[in-house]
Order: structure tokens, then C-alpha cells, then sequence
């Protein structure tokens, strides 16, 4: 059964490199040295709380949402109590 699905998995590690070679030759990847830690920590916390947030209310929707460069740090302990409190009572 496992033996079947090797193609697929050989096709789906060639999609992966070529896309990450693509995307790394256009400037799309960054190393983790060029973001700093609290980007790192507050970006995913503000980008899920704003995602989510949109589900029930869909304005300002885009195929594309700029990085700002920074985040408030009022904007991520926000964010980042909504989103504990939202996985604690709905999850």
C-alpha cells in the first residue's frame, strides 16, 4: 500500500524543492537571522487573531497582506490574550 503512493511522494518532494528554489531566487525567503525574535513570536499571534477575525467579519480581504515590518507591542499581548482565551473556551 505504501509502495503505491512513492511516485506521489517523489512528485510532491520535486513540486516542493522547485518551488522553494523559485521563491528563494525571487527574494520570498528570508533567512530567520533578518526577522527578529518578537517578529517572530507576533506575527503568527496578530496574523491568526486577524484571520480568524475575519471569518466572522469579512472586510479589507486581499490575495495579499503586506508585512508592516513591526508589530505594537500592545497589538501582540492583545492579540496573543485573544487568541490563549479563544483556544481555552471554544477549542
Amino acid at each position: 500500500m505504501v509502495r503505491e503512493k512513492i511516485p506521489f511522494f517523489a512528485l510532491a518532494a520535486v513540486a516542493s524543492l522547485v518551488t522553494y528554489a523559485v521563491q528563494q531566487q525571487e527574494g520570498a525567503v528570508v533567512t530567520v537571522e533578518i526577522l527578529p525574535p518578537g517578529a517572530r513570536v507576533g506575527t503568527p499571534m496578530v496574523s491568526y487573531c486577524r484571520y480568524l477575525g475575519r471569518l466572522f467579519w469579512p472586510t479589507d480581504l486581499a490575495v495579499y497582506y503586506p508585512y508592516p515590518g513591526y508589530w505594537p507591542l500592545a497589538e501582540v499581548l492583545l492579540r496573543g490574550c485573544s487568541y490563549a482565551a479563544f483556544r481555552r473556551f471554544c477549542l
